[in-house]
Order: structure tokens, then C-alpha cells, then sequence
């Protein structure tokens, strides 16, 4: 619910936010707030084009591999 980002594997989509991702994964992070950084640090665009998207088409996953890498647990 209120999700700001998809991911498109297989014609079967799964929805996410984006926050979560990144304090998950510093690739995500890394993803998603590539533009936001370079414009506060440095006062222009570029980045990651993910960073603005809100649907990302994941190729050579099938979806069963992708739902498995979001459902394992954190250990915090």
C-alpha cells in the first residue's frame, strides 16, 4: 500500500518502497538516491535513471527468484 516503486519481472509485477529498499541494500540506496545527492552536493541532475522512475523492468529474473530475494528477513 502507498508504494512508490515497481518492479516489472515477467509480466507479474511487485510493488515496493523505495526507502525500504535503500536502508536494505546500499545497492539500492545507491539507486535511488544517486540523483537527489548530486543535486544537493553539487547542484545538477544525473544519477541513476532509476532514481526517478517509478517502474523498473528487471530482465533475466524469473519471478520466483525475485519475490525470493525480497522476502528474506533482516537482521537487525
Amino acid at each position: 500500500m502507498f508504494s512508490d516503486i515497481s518492479f516489472m519481472v515477467q509480466n507479474q509485477e511487485f510493488f515496493a518502497h523505495k526507502n525500504i529498499l535503500a536502508m536494505r541494500s546500499e545497492y539500492f540506496a545507491s539507486m535511488f538516491l544517486s540523483t537527489q545527492m548530486k543535486f544537493i552536493y553539487h547542484n545538477n541532475k544525473g544519477g541513476m535513471q532509476e532514481s526517478q522512475a517509478s517502474q523498473i523492468t528487471v530482465p533475466d529474473v524469473s519471478p520466483t527468484t525475485f519475490e525470493g530475494i525480497f522476502s528474506k528477513p533482516i537482521s537487525l
